[in-house]
């Protein structure tokens, strides 16, 4: 009785792997991501957060503009102010020549595998206060299986985690980004709570 017991079980969890590994091969290789960290991804994404921090987000390959707001303002004080009060923002400001009398904002996106799921934010002036929406928050699941003919598969372990979030972060980083430019002669404020503003000086 026990014998039968586990030649059923070795049965079944054959089968299982014979089909996942079928699966594998016969799933188009568009629809798997591959979680494994590549240290080129980690230097790509130094150099978009470098591109960033110069304000020159848009003269990298890939990065494209997604949207663009400009108005006139002719004031010499600006509140960036967020009216969503669960999502933190963080904003590039680039400043720009002192006297255009106008404020722009724009939001370059670059291809990643979640940038066709995004939300667009959303930006608008009344007055002297510039209202930033953010796109929201996101949450993405994630579900995969090893090659690997080992009953460890169907757990979690620790270092293929971290390794997963590495690639994650690092293949997504820079997908959505939003920057400010705003003359050098209008002071802005805001609540550091609910908005970060990385300044830059025009060069």
């Amino acid at each position: 009785m026990q014998l039968r017991i586990y030649k059923s079980t070795l049965i079944v969890y054959g089968a299982i792997l014979l089909v996942s590994l079928a699966l594998f091969y016969l799933l188009p290789k568009d629809a798997l991501a591959d979680v494994v960290f590549d240290p080129e991804k980690m230097a790509e994404s130094e150099i978009y957060l470098e591109a960033a921090l110069k304000g020159k987000l848009d003269q990298l390959e890939g990065v494209e503009i997604h949207r663009r707001w400009s108005f006139d303002f002719y004031g010499d004080r600006l509140e960036a102010v967020s009216d969503d009060d669960e999502t933190f923002l963080q904003v590039y400001v680039i400043r720009t020549p002192a006297g255009t009398d106008e404020i722009s904002a724009v939001e370059y996106r670059r291809d990643t595998f979640v940038t066709h799921r995004l939300n667009p934010y959303r930006v608008t002036l009344s007055g002297n206060r510039l209202h930033i929406q953010s796109p929201g928050h996101y949450e993405f699941k994630f579900k995969g299986f090893n090659r690997d003919f080992t009953v460890g598969q169907f757990s979690e372990k620790e270092a293929e985690e971290i390794q997963y979030h590495l690639w994650l972060y690092h293949d997504i980083q820079f997908a959505q980004e939003l920057c400010l430019y705003i003359p050098a002669d209008v002071n802005i404020e805001h609540d550091p709570a609910g908005i970060s503003l990385v300044v830059i000086d025009e060069e």
